[in-house]
């Protein structure tokens, strides 16, 4: 890594932009740099997340959406159009179908750990914490792809366009993004295609894109046809990389703290999972997988009315809703500089909030404690090599397994 890209990612790291943050919050809540609006406060954080009649997310992400996937609803401001094929995915993916994501997310990370016990290595990432949240976009969601590898790439790639490659953003990674999105769109609408006539023979609806075809049959028939394509795509697309960076953070913050560390595996080992979810929610406020949000502003309005740092916004101005920053302030996080893993899950912001707020966040705060808790149970392991990324991502990091019988 050369001298400036090491400056860039230090001054990118959590602590120093938690230091700037403590400073803007005071001086500069809602500065403006380079055009687009810093919103510090956690207030104001959530006044942008939760007013969604003033504050959207089409003009980031719609076209990037319409040349991917396809118009996804997450992508979209309150229109009929949201609020109908929002209707058909809460229909698709049911609050009763938990019990067994997690069974399947906590069978499969313990395979992979007997897996990886003989070879004495483990890949956290590749070969855990990517590979657990791939098995359930095959075997839940019903998108089994031509091979684990290929599907990986196609859920990368286009998320990393979609949601982190910012304006003017990267061409090859766009470029990258559009093969994988024909590649992908071709095969979902063969699957398609294959499943609709097993099941109109007989076949019984099991998975999540199963159940898309049949409501697309009966009570959403009204939809466009593209609709069950467009709409698989969307949910699967986050199911993947989201989850693996939320648990590799999560599980580096707590590597840096012995006591949480030490009562979070007592957890693990007595069977706690709720306890352990405290852990990795309040590690990921410490460092999370996603520091901020996007938002534009829809109309002419003001932020902050009635305060001293009250700003005039003009329609399409863009603003930059730091979640980071929120999460240190003291109006929404007492004592802030304090690991708590006590905190009131809904205080957090790790997955945004108001109607845009990531539609599997329940799934992906389960997954990632339950990958934390498995690995716990038996880890943590020491480093064999350093941690590699991928762009934004996490996309190797190996660790060593005592092989059995070994001391």
């Amino acid at each position: 890594m050369s001298l400036t890209s090491s400056i860039k990612a230090w001054l990118a790291s959590p602590p120093v932009l938690r230091f700037f943050f403590a400073i803007g919050r005071r001086v500069a809540p809602l500065a403006s740099i380079r055009g687009t609006r810093m919103v510090l406060r956690g207030v104001d954080v959530l006044e942008v997340l939760r007013g969604t009649e003033r504050f959207g997310v089409a003009a980031n992400y719609a076209a990037r959406m319409a040349a991917t996937t396809g118009p996804f609803f997450l992508g979209m401001e309150d229109t009929p159009q949201y609020r109908r094929e929002r209707a058909f995915a809460d229909a698709a993916v049911r609050g009763d179908d938990l019990p067994r994501i997690e069974e399947i997310a906590r069978s499969c990370a313990r395979e992979a750990l007997a897996v990886a016990t003989p070879t004495g290595r483990l890949d956290l990432v590749g070969g855990y914490s990517r590979h657990v949240p791939l098995v359930l976009v095959q075997r839940w969601f019903g998108v089994v792809g031509p091979d684990e590898a290929t599907l990986a790439r196609w859920l990368r790639t286009i998320f990393w366009d979609l949601f982190l490659n910012f304006s003017p953003g990267d061409p090859a990674v766009t470029a990258a993004a559009a093969e994988s999105s024909r590649e992908m769109n071709a095969y979902l609408d063969q699957l398609i295609a294959q499943r609709r006539a097993e099941l109109a023979g007989g076949g019984v609806p099991v998975t999540v894109l199963d159940r898309m075809i049949t409501l697309a049959g009966g009570e959403f028939r009204d939809l466009p046809a593209d609709a069950i394509r467009r709409n698989i795509a969307g949910l699967v697309v986050g199911a993947v990389d989201t989850i693996s960076k939320a648990f590799i953070y999560a599980l580096q913050e707590l590597l840096n703290r012995r006591v949480p560390l030490a009562e979070a595996i007592r957890a693990a080992r007595s069977g706690e999972p709720d306890r352990v979810t405290g852990y990795a929610l309040e590690a990921l406020r410490f460092r999370p997988h996603n520091p901020l949000l996007i938002r534009y502003a829809l109309s002419n309005t003001t932020l902050a009315a009635g305060t001293r740092r009250a700003k005039s916004l003009t329609s399409g101005d863009r603003l930059f809703a730091w979640t980071l920053s929120a999460s240190f302030d003291a109006e929404l996080f007492p004592s802030p500089r304090r690991f708590d893993p006590s905190r009131p899950r809904e205080s957090y912001l790790h997955f945004g909030g108001g109607m845009h707020r990531c539609f599997g966040a329940t799934l992906a705060t389960s997954v990632v404690s339950i990958l934390l808790a498995t690995y716990l149970e038996v880890g943590p392991y020491p480093t064999a090599e350093r941690e590699q990324d991928d762009g934004p991502f996490p996309d190797r990091w190996i660790v060593a397994i005592p092989k059995p019988g070994n001391s």
